[in-house]
């Protein structure tokens, strides 16, 4: 079946992006280019859009899917386990300064206001 074949290859194909994408993910967090990084979620979102579109096909079941999958699973975690850790660090720092935010009460001056 042409159909199924064409399928399968673009699945594969797909796929390859996906998990090239994740890579590249990795080395933009790595290099601390969380602008980079945020561009390719959206490239990697829209993959997956991609490949929920591709017509039923056995892709998921060949070994080079269980290979793309068990070189994924590891960066996803780590992943999710640094995005957390920076967001909690930012949410820290961004509360840091904002209890010692200074500021003017009826052109008196400015005194600490900080937050308890």
């Amino acid at each position: 079946m042409p159909d199924e074949t064409t399928a399968r290859e673009s699945a594969a194909k797909l796929w390859r992006r996906y998990l090239a994408v994740t890579l590249d993910m990795q080395k933009m967090f790595d290099k601390d280019d969380l602008d980079m990084f945020m561009e390719l979620v959206e490239q990697r979102d829209g993959l997956i859009k991609q490949i929920d579109a591709v017509p039923e096909n056995d892709f998921r079941t060949s070994d080079e899917f269980a290979k793309i999958v068990e070189t994924i699973k590891p960066i996803d975690m780590q992943l999710l386990y640094r995005a957390k850790t920076w967001l909690n660090k930012s949410r820290h720092q961004t509360s840091a300064v904002r209890s010692y935010d200074v500021r003017t009460y009826g052109g008196v001056g400015g005194i600490l206001n900080r937050e308890y």
